[in-house]
């Protein structure tokens, strides 16, 4: 090697190191691992548009992860910072400049408390939420996984905007009073039993046996609905089932299907028996959504092509394949 050629190969190290210093100092805030993690989850982007859903591409969008009070962007090959766009910790798909980005806390933050909020653009539809991980043991492939649940709702509200305008009026005091009945109780418990059992079945005929059970033991519950509520609190908890079940459910399969590429199978595994118990909170929609996708897929039935441009509700479609088998 001639002296000129060493001399240019030490100018570009040099510059190299000076561009990675520069770079590390004006991102002082956050941590290494959160742009491995990033950076992970653009690597296999391919296989999750092949495998999970097809147009989704955890690249398509600003992603900002924040720390402390401010966010650091990813987008485009490059990272800018930010000032914080919520004033709360919140995982969630936002318009910012007319774009939707997906804004989550950094690594370290999201495993570290107990809840956030979490949902879509619209503060009032956003809930709080602790996706079911340990505070204090959160994994790698997890946090990927909630990435994607985020960038999976930038997808909706990119591509099918009508979503993003659907009114849901969220009605606490009504969920107080589902909870505390005691039909409406039993009958969450055995519909979260079904769902599990379908989930879990080692054959084709016993999951749709299980399948078969939920819906009718759902439209029970929902015939009680009808006679012992009034008509605008029925309305009310059918539209948020409907809607959170379509929007939150749709991402949570998204969510746990990373975390089956990502080979995460006690995280994996604890979800599908978290819906054993569904409860009565507005995350049973989330597993509930996410169960009717991983049963239509174990019977082969293909629910997702165009689940966001045709008419009804996710439990309607689920049940019009299942009763036509």
């Amino acid at each position: 090697m001639s002296k000129i050629d060493k001399f240019y190969k030490i100018y570009f190290i040099v510059g190299v190191l000076l561009v990675i210093s520069c770079f590390v100092t004006s991102n002082k805030g956050l941590d290494k691992k959160n742009y491995e993690l990033y950076k992970y989850s653009k690597e296999i982007e391919s296989i999750v548009e092949e495998k999970v859903w097809k147009g989704l591409r955890i690249s398509d969008y600003p992603v900002a992860i924040k720390a402390q009070d401010m966010e650091y962007v990813f987008y485009n090959e490059e990272i800018k910072k930010r000032k914080e766009i919520l004033p709360v910790l919140a995982a969630t798909a936002y318009r910012v400049d007319g774009k939707m980005n997906v804004l989550v806390p950094s690594y370290d933050e999201l495993g570290n408390v107990k809840e956030f909020v979490e949902g879509i653009g619209d503060e009032s539809k956003m809930i709080k939420n602790s996706f079911g991980f340990s505070e204090s043991n959160m994994t790698d492939e997890e946090y990927i996984a909630i990435l994607y649940h985020e960038a999976f709702h930038a997808y909706q509200f990119t591509h099918f905007k009508k979503l993003e305008e659907t009114e849901i009026k969220l009605d606490e005091a009504l969920m107080i009073k589902i909870k505390q009945d005691e039909v409406l109780s039993k009958y969450t418990k055995e519909e979260g039993e079904t769902l599990y059992n379908a989930l879990t079945a080692k054959t084709s005929e016993l999951c749709l046996i299980n399948a078969r059970r939920y819906i009718q033991i759902r439209n029970k519950r929902n015939k009680y609905l009808e006679s012992n509520l009034t008509k605008e609190e029925c309305k009310q908890l059918v539209n948020s089932e409907d809607f959170y079940e379509l929007i939150e459910g749709t991402a949570y399969y998204v969510q746990l299907k990373v975390l089956e590429i990502l080979a995460d199978k006690e995280n994996y595994d604890q979800a599908i028996k978290d819906t054993k118990e569904l409860g009565c909170s507005k995350h049973k929609y989330y597993e509930s959504g996410m169960a009717m996708l991983l049963i239509s897929h174990k019977l082969g039935l293909k629910i997702t092509d165009e689940i966001f441009m045709m008419e009804g509700s996710l439990y309607d479609k689920f049940a019009s394949l299942i009763n036509n088998i």
